[in-house]
């Protein structure tokens, strides 16, 4: 258990490196906290606008993504930074960090928010260890590429990796002819990939975190963006209006 001291400044505590051991004489301030998790999703590209503390006891933070957005919508990429940001803030609690509530505001090119949301970290991964994979991610993706329940999509891209916490994570594009082939096509495709992922999670300890579909037509527009933190079971997706939303099962909006 990671003593916490609560100074003036802030909250000095122990980090915990990526391997789960304790990174010694690490101290550092809620200032220190907040630029350490900016730095994080900069780097994963997410485009921080703001970050700052609200509280310091409890310890509250608010921070301000920035959509590429000219109106009052989001854009097909924003949900995916939402959902790194949520990951972050979750995983700080792994590493010790005890965060209060983490409010996420997106705002458009002209700073008007278009998307808020209160993220309360999940305290149950405190604890949680990410076991070795027992397929090394090469194997991982031929097997993907075999079993992918294509239909009348086609593959562009499939990616296996692992992030900086050793999280497996696997990123899948298609796309489409056109909007007729993806609603024929999307529910029955979006139920089938689950399954084969939990079953290579169950039956052969590939050890997928989280899995990542982009969706497109052949053209070019943007029909689905959509991420499932099995990890952390997150669901955050962006899809186009003409979408078919009879998926199976349909993911509820994440709270």
């Amino acid at each position: 258990m990671l003593a916490l001291a609560v100074l003036v400044l802030g909250i000095s505590l122990f980090l915990l490196n990526g391997e789960g051991k304790e990174s010694v004489g690490q101290a550092m301030t809620q200032e220190e906290i907040v630029a350490d998790l900016t730095a994080r999703l900069t780097q994963q590209g997410v485009p921080i606008k703001a970050a700052k503390i609200t509280s310091h006891i409890p310890f509250e933070i608010e921070l301000v993504l920035q959509s590429s957005s000219e109106g009052d919508t989001v854009t097909p990429d924003d949900p995916l930074y939402e959902h790194a940001t949520r990951r972050e803030v979750d995983l700080a609690q792994k590493h010790g960090i005890e965060i209060e509530t983490v409010k996420v505001t997106i705002v458009n090119t002209q700073g008007t928010p278009i998307c808020w949301g209160t993220v309360v970290p999940k305290r149950e991964i405190m604890g949680q260890v990410v076991m070795p994979a027992k397929l090394d991610n090469d194997i991982v993706a031929a097997i993907l590429r075999k079993q992918l329940p294509l239909g009348q999509m086609s593959l562009d891209t499939l990616d296996v990796s692992l992030d900086a916490d050793g999280a497996r994570r696997v990123a899948i594009q298609l796309h489409v002819a056109d909007i007729e082939t993806a609603n024929a096509t999307v529910p029955e495709f979006m139920e089938e990939l689950r399954l084969v992922i939990m079953a290579l999670n169950a039956n052969q300890g590939a050890q997928i975190a989280v899995y990542e579909v982009g969706l497109g037509t052949i053209k070019g527009q943007p029909l689905l963006n959509y991420v499932n933190d099995l990890q952390l079971g997150r669901q955050h997706w962006w899809q186009a209006d003409e979408l078919t939303k009879e998926w199976f099962p349909h993911p509820g909006p994440d709270e």
